[in-house]
């Protein structure tokens, strides 16, 4: 139930959207694999939720008090099933749409307790309240008690016309829903003791076959006549009616911890809030029809724009509150109440909100917290969608009448709603009278006509922006000559999107069959012409008439030679239409930089249409064909360097769905090339271009055993020697491989001169005249190399400490000092005391690196 307001109550029944849904399939998953994932989740607070993340297929238990999530799970195999669940705090009822089957589950231990059966996709609705539990099938009109534990019928179902809306507990233990077809509001009440369910009250709120929507109550229950444009609320005995002005298509949330209802016009942007007689009108910012449905929390009204990614905040004069951002990825946002908290969440993406009744909002990331979990890919980016031209309806097409005994059943193909929803259809053509309908039906059965008597019926659609042209029907003359209608009908939904539907022949009462006409009927009493043939008793509706992925039931009339029709057939089975799913969307796949010969393709999912998907196949130009059942997949195999093609398809029941292709690559090998350097006396730079071909890169600069890591374009490599030559090598590496260039070098020259000058005589000392004395090694205790005389110039290479102190006295500017230097004098290298070695640098030793 996107968009809706769901409370969760102390004992009582409640209906959970479908982000705690995906929860309790989980659990049920980890009862039959080991429940200590689930056993945890018991123990968490009440104060808490089930949020779900489709694009990981990841359930996270957020606690409502701190905003956390402490609990991360991704749930095997519910990526594609939508699930509908109730729970109490005795009991849980989980339908799975994809199946139809629906699960109690016992919430102390999380086993199956029983198990029933019923026709897959939306149209059937549970309700649980203090140990009471329905099974409520929408299309079919019966309402059935079941055992809460075991799921077995309880009596004798209760009958109502095909196509209600709702089902759902109110706080006093009555099932409320609405029988769009005759326009009433019904409570059952249920049975105790093993006796069967019966009818509490019915109201009448509406003519008959007016599309009602119902949202209970934190204390009663509202109904909105869409098509009458008129309010009802009930609370045992007040009976309120307030019009509204709707002018659009409108929702409601299914339940709602309010008294206020809230209708919102999505059409128009508006949002109705209905506080006793009064309407409060608040109008929602931005243009389009994307909302969802609008929720009062603690005096304040919440509402979801789809489009943008926001929630719009109220008051409840109408004046903004706040704006809430919640990227929501290419899907919508949902609220649910929970223990004095309203949650809001993005299902396609990672994001949600949790609000207090101070309206405090905290943000949530669903992808942290817990130990469990997958990376959470990018949020897809919303397309604007193109500004729509708005217009009043066109006409409606194949308006047919067809005559019965004292009726006429009028029906016609959708009228063009020129981009505004269509709010109803009015048929005129009696005299005195005229009937409207909703704006779903396009079946209509007028009564308490004359035997014998002609009438030309029209029928015009209206939306917001006014009424449509009229479409006349053909004459139509009643007559009391009927045929029989057919005893039975059967439909089989096939795997082309069709639904095959036949039936036995009819006894035409004396008179010759020349035709059958089929209608359908679906969830909420929505009713449409769906064929037509002349004679045959079976009847192939073309791919793409029903709606993939809904419920509908079918009757057949027969017709006579004279025009003249049977009353409707029994109801048919419940069939789901479905086809093949679409094509997935958004693929992309990316080379894994970190990784040899590897891409990671992902998408978003591929429309189901009516048939959960099983897998998505995955294959690539270079031969690699997996089947996944999530949204990525890691393609392998790649030559370095090469772009292959990498194709995914969906998979159902019905088969493959369209294809969608992109490209990848592969890590590819790495190149370099050194542009150029520079030096000093004891460093290096060199510069280089390196190309990682999409790998992560590692570039390394070595100079015999000293290198330099990091930066690949530039390296400095320190600590060498002046005045020397080198070779560098610069080495570049990624997945696929590694890739070397060699440059020789020079350090700068930095020279000096051997100097023992009595600096206060000016004369060379007779100390000096032999000479200073040169070693092998930092230490006038080593080998002797000979000596150098005063004024002597020398290459330094580089600097050692020696062993001890060394003093000029007198001589050479009283140096003192233990550093020696390391020359290079007549072809060899041989260390002298700095003391008696003057450098040019202004005898700047810090020039020069350590030996």
């Amino acid at each position: 139930m996107p968009g809706a307001a769901v409370r969760k109550l102390k004992s009582k029944g409640a209906v959970i959207s479908l982000v705690t849904t995906i929860g309790l399939i989980a659990a049920i998953v980890a009862t039959l694999l080991g429940a200590g994932f689930f056993s945890q989740a018991a123990a968490t607070n009440d104060a808490a939720a089930w949020l779900w993340t489709s694009t990981t297929g990841e359930l996270s238990h957020v606690n409502g008090d701190n905003g956390r999530v402490d609990i991360r799970q991704p749930v095997p195999d519910a990526k594609g099933h939508d699930v509908e669940v109730v729970q109490t705090d005795n009991q849980i009822l989980l339908r799975d749409l994809s199946t139809g089957r629906v699960n109690a589950i016992d919430p102390a231990t999380l086993q199956i307790t029983g198990t029933a059966e019923t026709p897959p996709g939306k149209g059937v609705n549970m309700a649980l309240h203090d140990g009471k539990a329905f099974i409520v099938d929408t299309v079919q009109g019966v309402v059935r008690q079941v055992d809460p534990v075991s799921l077995q019928a309880i009596g004798e179902p209760l009958r109502f016309a095909a196509g209600l809306s709702g089902g759902v507990f109110d706080n006093d233990g009555k099932l409320w829903f609405a029988v769009s077809k005759e326009g009433t509001l019904v409570s059952v009440k249920p049975g105790e003791e093993g006796k069967a369910a019966a009818v509490d009250s019915t109201h009448g709120v509406a003519e008959p076959q007016h599309q009602l929507i119902i949202s209970v109550l934190r204390k009663g229950v509202a109904v909105l006549d869409t098509t009458g444009s008129q309010l009802t609320t009930v609370d045992g005995q007040d009976v309120r009616n307030v019009p509204v002005t709707l002018g659009g298509s409108a929702i409601m949330p299914t339940a709602t911890d309010s008294t206020v209802p809230t209708i919102t016009v999505t059409d128009g942007r508006r949002v109705l809030a209905v506080d006793g007689t009064s309407v409060q009108e608040i109008p929602v910012p931005g243009d389009g029809p994307d909302l969802g449905a609008a929720v009062e929390w603690w005096g304040r009204i919440y509402v979801a724009d789809n489009a943008t990614d926001k929630v719009y905040v109220f008051n409840r004069d109408g004046s903004m509150a706040d704006s809430l951002d919640i990227p929501a990825g290419d899907g919508p946002i949902e609220m649910q109440a929970n223990d004095g908290f309203l949650f809001v969440n993005a299902p396609h993406s990672k994001n949600a909100l949790v609000i207090d009744e101070g309206h405090k909002v905290k943000p949530i990331d669903k992808g942290v917290g817990g130990v469990l979990g997958a990376e959470v890919p990018p949020e897809e980016k919303k397309e604007t969608p193109p500004e729509k031209k708005e217009d009043a309806p066109g006409a409606p097409r194949n308006v047919k009448a067809v005559p019965g005994d004292g009726k006429a059943t009028l029906s016609w193909d959708a009228a063009p709603n020129n981009g505004s929803a269509i709010l109803k259809y009015v048929i005129e053509g009696i005299p005195g009278k005229t009937f409207e309908v909703a704006g779903n039906q396009q079946v209509y059965k007028i009564t308490g006509l004359e035997n014998g008597t002609e009438y030309r019926l029209t029928v015009y659609a209206v939306n917001a922006l006014g009424n449509g042209p009229k479409a006349k029907s053909n004459p139509v003359v009643p007559t009391a000559s009927v045929p029989d209608a057919p005893k039975s009908v059967d439909a089989v939904a096939k795997p082309d999107g069709t639904v095959e539907i036949s039936w036995p022949e009819a006894d035409g009462q004396g008179n010759k069959i020349t035709g059958y006409k089929i209608d359908s009927v679906g969830a909420g009493g929505a009713s449409q012409p769906v064929g037509e043939t002349g004679g045959e008793t079976k009847l192939v509706t073309e791919p793409g008439k029903l709606a993939y992925g809904q419920q509908f039931a079918f009757t057949v009339t027969a017709i006579a030679e004279s025009g003249a029709a049977s009353e409707p057939s029994p109801l048919s089975p419940t069939v789901v239409p479905f086809t093949k799913p679409g094509a997935v969307q958004g693929l992309q796949a990316p080379t894994v930089s970190s990784q040899k010969g590897q891409a990671q393709a992902s998408w978003s999912p591929a429309a189901a249409n009516g048939s959960a998907i099983t897998g998505y196949k995955v294959t690539a130009s270079n031969g690699f064909n997996q089947t996944v059942t999530g949204t990525s997949a890691t393609i392998t195999g790649i030559p370095d360097g090469t772009t292959v093609t990498v194709t995914v398809v969906a998979i159902n029941q019905a088969g493959e769905g369209d294809p969608a292709n992109t490209t990848a690559q592969a890590v590819g090998q790495p190149t370099v090339s050194i542009s150029g350097h520079s030096a000093n006396t004891n460093s290096l730079t060199v510069n280089f271009s390196a190309s990682g071909n999409g790998g992560d890169l590692t570039c390394t600069a070595t100079i015999n055993d000293k290198s330099a890591s990091g930066n690949c374009g530039q390296l400095t490599i320190g600590g060498l020697r002046a005045s020397s030559g080198y070779t560098v090598k610069v080495t570049v590496s990624n997945a696929a491989g590694s890739a070397e260039a060699t440059r020789d070098v020079v350090t700068d020259k930095l020279s000096g001169t051997v100097t023992c000058k009595n600096y206060g005589t000016g004369d060379t000392a007779t100390y000096c005249n032999n000479g200073i004395n040169t070693y092998s090694t930092p230490s006038q205790n080593g080998n002797s190399k000979g000596k150098l005389q005063h004024g002597t110039r020398a290459d330094a290479l580089c600097k050692a400490g020696g062993d001890k102190e060394l003093f000029a006295y007198g001589y050479n500017n009283d140096k003192k000092s233990s550093l020696w230097i390391k020359i290079n004098s007549g072809g060899g290298e041989v260390y002298i005391p700095w003391v008696w070695f003057n450098l040019d640098s202004g005898d700047n030793t810090g020039l020069l690196a350590d030996c």
